[in-house]
């Protein structure tokens, strides 16, 4: 169960604090996400941090704008094969291809204007790569230990 939990950190928790916090601290704050924390009373905190962190200049467009995209499909990847790794109905390739398939489709609607957003050939880069790593990295998990 220690195993499992430890996947679940490293492969599922930190990436999505890593994004949200790419999000917090180095976005423009018009996202729909700083409503809910206004609403919730964070925006005090936010602004402070976002103000710590303002030499956000030098951070490349790509990390902020793409890299969470990214960090999110491969959350939900590595999340969908933990869960499923050891199941043997052919169902459980649906459930796994959620964070990839959701992560194109976005992109891919924002391109052909039926999904509000900008496209961005980068963000389409990273949702691909992205989908690909959690299969490498479980690949190589599954032939060493047991998950």
């Amino acid at each position: 169960m220690l195993n499992l939990k430890n996947n679940i950190f490293i492969h599922v928790v930190t990436p999505m604090l890593v994004g949200g916090f790419i999000y917090i601290l180095f976005r423009e704050q018009n996202i729909l996400m700083f409503r809910w924390f206004d609403f919730l009373g964070f925006d005090y905190l936010i602004t402070h941090s976002k103000e710590a962190f303002y030499n956000n200049n030098m951070l490349p467009f790509w990390v902020k704008y793409s890299l969470p995209d990214g960090i999110w499909v491969y959350s939900m990847t590595s999340l969908m094969l933990i869960i499923w790794h050891n199941n043997t109905s052919s169902f459980k390739y649906i459930w796994i291809l959620i964070g990839p398939f959701f992560g194109l489709f976005l992109e891919l609607g924002q391109l052909v204007n039926i999904i509000s957003g900008t496209y961005d050939h980068i963000d389409l880069l990273f949702t691909i790569f992205f989908s690909i790593i959690p299969f490498l990295i479980f690949k190589l998990k599954l032939n060493r230990r047991p998950l």
